[in-house]
């Protein structure tokens, strides 16, 4: 929803800074409509429960960012690992967290020479269109 959109629904000016919060929730609020989420923010814009629920969910947020930027950074360092090492329980491993696919679509990224039984399952994949 725009800024636009929903300074219309709620028959008010509002900041950047407002809108930003209230587009941050009504994303967070799943699938309630435009409307109905706009209807319920006139009623509650000041609610302290929903402000405290809003800075929690936003702190949970950035910490999800953290985590998963430091499972791609994990996941690399397992790839180098397992390559350099030939090391196939490392390879298990990533393939449980990103699947076989994907860890086949990074190596060959990095460049690093496949495996035979690597070879053979990318050949599979490419024969299944």
């Amino acid at each position: 929803m725009t800024q636009k959109e929903f300074e219309e629904r709620i028959g008010r000016k509002v900041t950047g800074d407002e809108f930003e919060v209230a587009n941050d929730l009504y994303m967070m609020s799943g699938e309630l409509d435009k409307d109905r989420f706009c209807a319920d923010y006139k009623k509650h814009k000041d609610s302290e429960i929903i402000k405290a629920l809003y800075d929690k969910a936003d702190a949970q947020s950035d910490r999800l960012h953290v985590l998963n930027s430091e499972r791609e950074e994990t996941i690399d360092l397992l790839i180098n690992m397992a390559d350099e090492y030939s090391d196939s329980t490392i390879r298990q491993q990533v393939y449980k967290m990103i699947g076989e696919r994907e860890y086949l679509r990074r190596k060959i990224n990095k460049g690093y020479e496949l495996w035979k039984d690597e070879r053979e399952a990318l050949n599979e994949i490419l024969l299944k269109k």
